[in-house]
């Protein structure tokens, strides 16, 4: 977003004790690092047609905490590695939110998402796909 946004959004982070950290555009090596050290990926992205976000955090090893909608909630859906959270309730964020800081569920989480990647996103699996829909 917008220099003003970046502010509007510290701002706002920082009237509810969130510290909001504004990254430059970083290379992929250091986005990896950036993602793996972190407790959760978290996404409340409206319409997103695609859930990769959460394939991202999964193939990482990162807990992936979305919103139930859209592609989020198709690439997640049999996962284990996070949590589908509906928009609005703000509840069930803070409960995911706070069961992402249990180390033992976090593991598990975490240790669920690559296998589940493989099995259902990888390029092989991709190509499959691809090939029986051209085959019908």
């Amino acid at each position: 977003g917008s220099e003003e946004d970046k502010a509007a959004l510290v701002q706002r982070g920082t009237s509810v004790g969130v510290e909001v950290v504004c990254m430059p555009r970083l290379s992929q090596v250091a986005l990896r690092a950036l993602i793996r050290g972190s407790r959760a990926m978290v996404s409340h992205a409206h319409k997103e047609p695609f859930g990769l976000t959460p394939i991202e955090a999964m193939a990482i090893g990162v807990p992936a905490l979305m919103v139930d909608e859209g592609g989020f909630a198709d690439t997640m859906a049999k996962s284990n590695s996070g949590r589908l959270i509906a928009r609005d309730d703000w509840g069930a964020w803070k409960a995911a939110y706070l069961d992402a800081k249990d180390d033992k569920l976090r593991k598990r989480w975490s240790q669920a998402g690559r296998p589940y990647v493989e099995q259902h996103f990888s390029m092989d699996v991709q190509i499959e796909a691809l090939e029986r829909l051209l085959r019908s």
